[in-house]
């Protein structure tokens, strides 16, 4: 574990320095988890009692809609991932996060972010990145929902996340970008022809 561990100092330090101390705080009060293809982080109705960060591996959110799965959002390695309604108000969330291939998450559970917040005043400016990240993350989402053809969703996943087609189901991927699995094939072979 002491390799995943440093693994997640790593990749937080890229974009958010740390002293030594603050590493030693992180070693003592974050447990790293591993998931295994297809196990959960939330379920629809459960309380978030923590947030995460992805040290590797792929998470989807999605809702059931229906009884469909909905694909909403994908995070890769090296980003934070948070019911933040569910987390901070203590309300069950209305959605799940899955993850699509073996996992490793970093966990925040809610005493731990609290105390960070007291003892390591740095980490204020820590919190501020999670939650302009999910901020934007949920720009992102209602943005590409409302103005993008599922087309231009899948050249816009392509664009962003390029390893992302051989780690997530096809059937995930065509529900993120609203259309029936038949359908992204043809999508697919249209923008390949096109590049």
């Amino acid at each position: 574990m002491q390799r995943v561990f440093d693994r997640f100092i790593n990749s937080l330090t890229e974009s958010f320095p740390l002293n030594e101390e603050e590493i030693l705080f992180l070693k003592k009060s974050i447990p790293i988890k591993k998931l295994k293809r297809g196990e959960y982080l939330l379920v629809e109705g459960e309380i978030s009692k923590s947030f995460f960060y992805n040290i590797s591996g792929f998470v989807r959110l999605f809702y059931l809609s229906d009884g469909e799965e909905r694909t909403a959002f994908f995070y890769p390695e090296g980003k934070f991932i948070g019911a933040y309604d569910s987390f901070r108000n203590q309300k069950p969330s209305n959605f799940f996060f899955q993850a699509v291939e073996d996992t490793e998450v970093a966990i925040f559970n809610y005493e731990v972010a609290e105390k960070m917040l007291v003892v390591h005043p740095n980490f204020e400016k820590l919190a501020r990145l999670v939650m302009e990240e999910e901020l934007m993350n949920l720009q992102e989402m209602v943005s590409s929902l409302i103005t993008l053809s599922p087309e231009k969703r899948y050249v816009q996943l392509m664009q962003k996340n390029p390893g992302i087609f051989n780690k997530v189901p096809q059937i995930q991927i065509a529900s993120y970008i609203g259309v029936k699995p038949e359908s992204l094939s043809r999508i697919k072979k249209r923008v390949h022809n096109h590049l």
